[in-house]
């Protein structure tokens, strides 16, 4: 992403993917916020965590206790209240114009 300019980078949420280093993936997307116009779209998986910071029923279904794990491992390492890390969104509304890139990138593997 270095070589390429953007109008405006699009997060579509979910960064706190099952495994991930909390800490590098969260450095990552505030180094991403102070070089581009970013959007934070708020995915599932960001509400999973919100919920689980404000005491609120944090599992929409029943998880399978190697998620849970997962989930409640990634949890403790939160050493701040995530919902207040971004200005998080629901949706976003694109205009339309000449050219868009639409990228899906793994943080916890850094492949696209």
């Amino acid at each position: 992403m270095r070589n390429i300019n953007f109008d405006k980078l699009i997060f579509l949420g979910d960064a706190l993917t099952y495994g991930v280093d909390v800490k590098e993936t969260i450095d990552l997307l505030h180094r991403l916020e102070e070089k581009y116009d970013c959007v934070f779209i708020k995915g599932n998986h960001e509400q999973i965590y919100f919920d689980h910071q404000n005491n609120e029923n944090y599992q929409y279904k029943r998880f399978p206790n190697f998620l849970l794990e997962s989930i409640l491992h990634s949890a403790e390492q939160l050493s701040f209240i995530l919902e207040d890390e971004f200005e998080w969104v629901n949706s976003f509304v694109m205009k339309a114009s000449s050219f868009h890139m639409l990228i899906y990138l793994n943080i916890a593997t850094g492949r696209i």
